[in-house]
C-alpha cells in the first residue's frame, strides 16, 4: 500500500572505482568498484543499510559498479527486495555519455573540447562531445526518468544506486536549476541524496503541495 504522503526517491552514489581510473574520464565505461576500498568501507555500507527506507523499490543502472554497491548494502544488513543481480536497471539514470572523450586522461581533454570546462566538471555543460551528450542532454533524460518514476511509484519509497553526474542534475531538476548551477553540487561516493515528489492533493503545514522538493543532498551515512 502506498503512503498518503509524497514519493520519496533516495539517490545513492555508487562505491568508488579504483584510484588508477580517477585520472581518466570514465563516464559510461563499465568499471567495477574497487574491491579493496569496498572492504575498507564496510562500516559505511552498514550505516547505509540502517539509513535507507524499508520497504523500498530498488533500481540500479546498467553499469556494474551500481549493482555491486547495492549488493554490499544488502550484505551489510539491508533486507534485500531481490538479489542484487536481479534488480531492475534503468539506463536513463546512467552517467553522462562522454563519447570520444571516454578513457582520456583529464589532462588530455582540453585539447579535444571547444569551450572552457565547468569549474567542477570536465566539460562545459552545453558542449556535446562527438558521439556523446552534453550535461544539458543528461539533465533532460534524468528529469524525464524521475518524473516517470514518481508517477509509476506514487506514494512509495524508491532507492536508486546511480552516479555523481545524474544525482547532481536530479537535484537541479528538482530545484529548477540550469545545468551549470546543477554541477555546483558535490556528490560523494556512498552518499545519500533525497528528493520528494508531491502530488496536488498532498498538503504541507501551509497549503497544498505539488512538484519536487529537496530534503537532503550529499548526506554521508555513518560519519
Amino acid at each position: 500500500m502506498p503512503r498518503k504522503g509524497p514519493t520519496r526517491i533516495f539517490l545513492v552514489r555508487h562505491a568508488p572505482v579504483p584510484k588508477r581510473e580517477l585520472h581518466r574520464c570514465y563516464g559510461q565505461l563499465d568499471l567495477s568498484a574497487c574491491p579493496e576500498q569496498m572492504e575498507r568501507d564496510r562500516p559505511r555500507y552498514a550505516a547505509l543499510a540502517g539509513r535507507l527506507p524499508r520497504p523500498a523499490r530498488w533500481l540500479v543502472t546498467p553499469l556494474a559498479r551500481t549493482r555491486q554497491t547495492a549488493a554490499a548494502i544488502f550484505a551489510a544488513g539491508y533486507p534485500a527486495p531481490a538479489p542484487a543481480e536481479a534488480l531492475p536497471a534503468e539506463p536513463s539514470l546512467m552517467e553522462q555519455h562522454f563519447g570520444v572523450l571516454h578513457g582520456l586522461l583529464h589532462d588530455e581533454i582540453p585539447a579535444r573540447i571547444a569551450a572552457p570546462p565547468h569549474p567542477f566538471w570536465p566539460i562545459d555543460p552545453h558542449e556535446r562531445p562527438e558521439g556523446g551528450e552534453s550535461v544539458a542532454d543528461m539533465m533532460a533524460r534524468v528529469g524525464r526518468a524521475l518524473d516517470m518514476l514518481a508517477e509509476a511509484h506514487a506514494g512509495h519509497d524508491v532507492v536508486i544506486v546511480a552516479h555523481g553526474g545524474p544525482i547532481r542534475v536530479a537535484v537541479g531538476h528538482a530545484l529548477g536549476l540550469d545545468p551549470h548551477r546543477a554541477l555546483n553540487f558535490s556528490i560523494k561516493n556512498l552518499s545519500v541524496t533525497l528528493i520528494e515528489h508531491h502530488r496536488p492533493h498532498h498538503r504541507t503545514g501551509f497549503a497544498p503541495a505539488e512538484g519536487w522538493r529537496v530534503m537532503a543532498v550529499n548526506e554521508v551515512a555513518g560519519n
